[in-house]
């Protein structure tokens, strides 16, 4: 995935307050234009362990999550980190958590939420 698809992004939930947690939590993630092979622990030439996660919780918190169904995927982190900031723009500074949906090349990282 060389771009994020707006269709791709669910919103979700009720508005309440977001602090900075989750701006924070997108400065500490990775964002390597190199491709990275993401599954479940065990599985030969996994480069990341799936489920992954990510949290923060200086004030009301935030927690990235990300998920795989079936064979490992090849994935850039930028393309990670590009679907986190989407979140963030079109759900999270509405108060709301978001998921986005297709990473990977063939689409098996199923889904990525971002909740706080």
């Amino acid at each position: 995935m060389t771009s994020f698809n707006a269709d791709d992004i669910k919103c979700s939930g009720l508005s309440q307050p977001v602090g900075k947690d989750c701006r924070k939590l997108m400065q500490s993630m990775p964002a390597s234009k190199d491709y990275f092979m993401f599954g479940k622990a065990g599985n030969p030439g996994v480069d990341v362990d799936i489920p992954w996660e990510l949290t923060t919780r200086d004030t009301l918190g935030c927690t990235l999550f990300l998920n795989i169904e079936g064979s490992p995927e090849r994935e850039r982190w930028y393309s990670i980190w590009r679907q986190a900031a989407a979140i963030e723009k079109l759900c999270v500074q509405k108060g709301k958590p978001g998921v986005a949906y297709g990473l990977g090349l063939h689409g098996g990282l199923i889904d990525l939420d971002m909740t706080f």
